[in-house]
C-alpha cells in the first residue's frame, strides 16, 4: 500500500508499506514512460539494480509495468533517514563530525569501488542520492536512472549526463570521460558534508560550468584534519588521470 508521494522530473516515488506488518519497507519508483527509448533506459535501470548486491547500495526487489499507465514500476529499499541533502539543510550551519564524514566517506567510496570494479559509472552522485538508512550511521548509493555500463576497462563515455552543480570539468567540456568522473562527483559530496555548502557555484549556468572548469574552491574549514582536507582536493583535481580511484581511496 502506498503512503506518501514524491514527484520528480521523470517520475514519482511512493513509501510504501508491507502487507505483512504494515512497516514502511519499500519505495516504488515509477518512471515516466513517453516513448521507447525512455522505456528502454528505464528497464536498463532496473536490470543493473538487480544484478548489485552491496551494502551501501540501494536493494532491488521487483520491477512491473503498471497496467494503468503503461510506467515502469521498480520496487525498492526503503530509507527512512532521507537523503544526505536533508541531513545538510537540518545542519543549520552546525558542522558534522569529522568521525561521521569519514565514516560515511568509507562506505560510499566501498560503493564505489564495487560499481567500477564491474565497469559501471553511477554518473549522478550528490547528496540528493545518497540516502540514510534506519541507523544514521549508514548510507545507501541510490538512483541509478542515468548509470552506464562500459563494455571493457580503460572505455570512455561521452554522454552529458548528472546534476550541474557536481559535473566534473571533462564533463563540462564536453571531453570523454571516465570513472574518475565519479571521484569528482563524490569529492563534491565530501565537500559539501565539511562546508554545507557546494564547492562551486554561479549565478546562472555558464558561470558554474565556467568555476567548474577552472577548479578553484573555497577552502575547507581547518577544524578538519590536514589528511582529509587533501583527499578531498585531489578528487577535486582538475585532471583526471590525477585524482585517486575509489580503491585507492579506500587504501587511506
Amino acid at each position: 500500500m502506498a503512503t506518501t508521494e514524491a514527484k520528480g522530473a521523470n517520475g514519482v516515488r511512493s513509501n510504501c508499506k508491507s502487507p505483512e506488518n504494515g512497516a514502511l519497507n519499500y519505495v516504488l519508483k515509477e518512471i515516466c514512460i513517453r516513448d521507447e527509448k525512455q522505456r528502454d533506459a528505464a528497464r536498463q535501470e532496473g536490470r543493473l539494480l538487480s544484478q548489485l548486491n552491496h551494502s551501501n547500495i540501494i536493494r532491488y526487489f521487483d520491477s512491473f509495468e503498471s497496467p494503468v499507465t503503461g510506467n515502469l514500476c521498480l520496487v525498492m529499499e526503503y530509507c527512512p533517514g532521507g537523503d544526505v541533502a536533508a541531513v545538510i539543510r537540518q545542519r543549520r550551519g552546525v558542522p558534522i563530525p569529522e568521525t561521521q564524514i569519514l565514516n560515511w566517506f568509507q562506505q560510499l567510496a566501498s560503493a564505489l569501488d564495487y560499481l567500477h570494479k564491474r565497469k559501471i559509472l553511477h554518473r549522478d552522485i550528490k547528496t540528493g542520492n545518497i540516502f540514510v538508512t534506519a541507523n544514521p550511521s549508514v548510507l545507501k548509493l541510490g538512483d541509478f536512472g542515468v548509470a552506464k555500463v562500459l563494455e571493457r576497462t580503460g572505455q570512455m563515455a561521452r554522454t552529458c549526463v548528472g546534476t550541474p552543480g557536481y559535473l566534473s570539468p571533462e564533463i563540462c567540456g564536453n571531453r570523454q570521460y571516465n570513472s574518475k568522473s565519479d571521484i569528482w562527483s563524490l569529492g563534491c559530496v565530501l565537500y559539501q558534508l565539511m562546508t554545507l555548502r557546494p564547492p562551486f557555484t554561479g549565478r546562472n549556468m555558464n558561470q558554474l560550468l565556467i568555476a567548474i572548469v577552472r577548479g578553484h574552491f573555497p577552502p575547507m574549514p581547518a577544524r578538519y584534519s590536514y589528511e582529509l582536507r587533501q583527499t578531498v582536493a585531489t578528487m577535486l583535481r582538475k585532471n583526471p588521470e590525477d585524482r585517486p580511484s575509489a580503491e585507492a581511496l579506500l587504501r587511506k
